[in-house]
């Protein structure tokens, strides 16, 4: 049993690596600074939240949209 537990781990820990990993390069191509970067590891914000025009465009949202249910 323990070794099963471990493979479950240990493909929860790449796909948790995969991810971030993923986050990390999204942030790099927005061209986020350290603060903003920040916020978006905390999950306050999406990537595109910061875009100097500061508009938001129809499928932009804020993290709040997502807390309303």
């Amino acid at each position: 049993m323990g070794l099963i537990w471990e493979i479950i781990k240990a493909v929860a820990i790449s796909s948790s690596t995969d991810k971030n990993n993923k986050k990390e390069k999204e942030m790099d191509n927005y061209g986020l600074k350290p603060w903003q970067k920040e916020l978006v590891r905390k999950g306050d914000y999406g990537p595109w939240n910061f875009e100097e025009s500061g508009d938001l465009e129809d499928d932009d949202y804020y993290f709040e949209d997502d807390n309303e249910n």
